[in-house]
């Protein structure tokens, strides 16, 4: 299964279950699931050594774009910060 099919599965699995499990309209659950990827993403990222880290985000803007990227790279940064401050 290429990466875009397996994000494609797990978003549609993540919104199904908020919908149908969870009580959440649609548009809402699709708008949350789409939120819960990015943070689990995210803290998967900061999981990895900051090498690692940067040649990930190259690759995920080389695969999904640069908004996607971007979106990314702006959720691990404010995880990052919230764990300085203790959050």
């Amino acid at each position: 299964m290429e990466e875009k099919e397996a994000q494609e599965e797990l978003f549609a699995e993540r919104a199904a279950i908020r919908e149908y499990d969870g009580g959440q309209d649609r548009a809402t659950a699709e708008r949350e699931a789409r939120r819960e990827m990015l943070e689990c993403e995210a803290r998967w990222v900061l999981s990895k050594p900051k090498g690692w880290r940067t040649g990930y985000l190259s690759k995920v803007e080389g695969r999904r774009g640069k908004k996607a990227a971007d979106e990314l790279r702006a959720e691990v940064m404010r995880q990052w910060a919230n764990q300085r401050e203790g959050k």
